[in-house]
């Protein structure tokens, strides 16, 4: 054989590595926009409409924070207000970058996994995490948690591939760098993925084993430094470039927060949230204790050639324990915070499924088969009942695109577009419908939420001030409750029309000087 010939069995890996990391995020995308298109659910979440009209807003001209207000970081409006310049506004523009970010963090979990891992791993925690509850409806609902949390993993995806390759010079700078710009984009989608960062500083000082390049522990922390400066560097450009208003970004927030201690809600409890937020996950958690388990034993802390640190079993702990912790004095608490926990859980679980598998299917010299046959028995069993489980956690979450509790929007929107002739502005505490029918709220009013409300911001004063400015044409309420005052005004200065039916309820109000 010549000199600078292959073996096929040198081959292959490295071809196929590209084309197996794609499979997942290929076929999920297929599967979620396919059962996406026929639902045509009117909205997945509240936040749906809020994204969308801040960017319908921004491409009409008005001034994100200036004018519209905004308590959310600016990147994602930023992107979807652009992406909607080249191909019009629409929900389903939306959905489909968020399903491409999805795409995006399967892609660079398993990218990660099979740096730190290998193959087989990162193809199992990327199966736990896109047949999770939750995942398939917040990977196609416009909501901003997904892609902040995306790009969040992206810069873990950089700092591993620093590990793998940064004996060179180049690497050594340029992929901390990147990832430090990654986390800071990340951040300024959503401020909640900073309970990431943790992890990102693990795995570049972490010892990860003989299996990973040496690399002397000055180079790791000149990494680490280079990472910071990056983030900061890369999150002050994008504030300055947006003009970020940080009153309007924290105030909310801290104050909504105060609303719920006054009412009683400490933000502890003998439940932790994160039990709460996992509870339709309890498979993730039980793998997730076995593969602690598993993992700490001898079998994963082995010393000498090949040897694997204790600290690949729990990399993925130090985000899931400062995320818990986060959570459980954090207010208020939604579904969507729970990814930030299904992510680094699906990552911990895979080592108690391989486990689990290789115990019971023993093809493999990566854990030992129990010489006791009735033990095995017992493995088979539940190996065989966690299988069904995963197929139908997966199918339910994938049916949960096919809600359809709020599409009675739909004649909400044909009564908008019905009057938008003479229509500017819309007053609608559901902005959905104004943005399906193409139609504008008042920037002030782009984020109408409980939780703006909760923090005093949306009180009958303010919103009065809002409706005598703009006299919108056409009012929808029916979601946030509204004082005397306002109800007065409504009753005199609009005439009531059509409302729709449980259980999403909304009436429709005319000015009264139109036809």
């Amino acid at each position: 054989m010549p000199h600078n010939a292959a073996t096929p069995a040198m081959i292959n890996p490295m071809r196929l590595r590209p084309a197996k990391s794609l499979i997942i995020p290929m076929s999920f995308c297929a599967i979620v926009l396919s059962l996406g298109w026929l639902a045509r659910s009117f909205e997945y979440d509240t936040d749906e409409g809020l994204n969308l009209m801040k960017s319908l807003l921004m491409l009409r001209g008005h001034r994100l924070y200036s004018e519209i207000w905004s308590d959310q970081p600016p990147l994602f409006t930023y992107l979807l207000a652009w992406l909607f310049k080249w191909t019009g506004p629409g929900v389903m523009v939306g959905r489909m970058l968020v399903l491409a970010f999805s795409a995006l963090l399967l892609w660079s979990l398993y990218q990660t996994l099979s740096i730190l891992e290998d193959q087989r791993y990162a193809l199992w925690a990327t199966l736990l995490l896109a047949g999770s509850t939750w995942y398939a409806l917040f990977s196609f609902s416009v909501m901003i948690g997904l892609p902040a949390l995306s790009l969040a993993m992206v810069s873990i995806w950089l700092m591993a591939e620093f590990r793998r390759r940064g004996h060179s010079r180049l690497p050594a700078i340029l992929l901390p760098a990147l990832a430090g710009s990654a986390a800071a984009m990340s951040m300024q989608t959503k401020l909640f993925t900073a309970a990431a960062m943790p992890l990102l500083a693990a795995v570049c000082v972490a010892p990860l084993g003989d299996q990973m390049p040496k690399l002397s522990r000055r180079r790791r922390y000149v990494a680490l430094a280079v990472t910071a400066a990056s983030a900061a560097l890369s999150f002050a450009l994008i504030a300055c470039v947006t003009r970020i208003d940080l009153q309007q970004l924290t105030r909310s927030h801290v104050e909504a927060s105060t609303a719920d201690i006054s009412q009683g809600d400490q933000g502890l409890s003998l439940v932790p949230r994160a039990w709460t937020l996992l509870r339709r996950d309890w498979h993730l958690v039980v793998l997730m204790l076995i593969g602690l388990s598993v993992g700490t034993a001898s079998g994963h802390a082995r010393t000498g050639p090949g040897a694997r640190s204790r600290w690949r079993v729990w990399l993925p702990m130090v985000w899931f324990a400062v995320a818990a912790v986060a959570l459980q004095i954090h207010r208020p608490v939604w579904k969507h915070h729970g990814l930030l926990l299904t992510i680094p859980a699906s990552w911990a679980a895979a080592r108690g499924l391989l486990w689990l598998r290789d115990a019971a299917w023993p093809k493999s010299d990566a854990y030992p088969a129990p010489a006791d046959p009735t033990r095995r028995r017992w493995l088979v069993a539940a190996g065989i009942a966690l299988s069904c489980w995963l197929v139908y956690a997966a199918i339910r979450g994938a049916v949960r695109l096919f809600d359809r509790q709020a599409d009675s929007g739909y004649a909400m929107v044909n009564i908008l577009q019905s009057h938008a002739p003479m229509t500017r502005w819309v007053y609608a505490d559901r902005v959905m419908a104004p943005f399906r029918a193409g139609l504008s709220v008042p920037p002030a009013l782009a984020v109408v939420s409980t939780k703006r409300q909760r923090a005093g911001e949306l009180d009958d004063r303010m919103l009065l001030e809002v409706l005598q400015q703009y006299r919108p044409e056409q009012v929808i309420i029916g979601r946030l409750s509204y004082g005397p005052a306002f109800m007065q005004y409504l009753e005199s200065h609009y005439r009531r029309g059509y409302s729709t039916a449980p259980p999403v309820l909304q009436t429709h109000y005319l000015r009264n000087d139109l036809p």
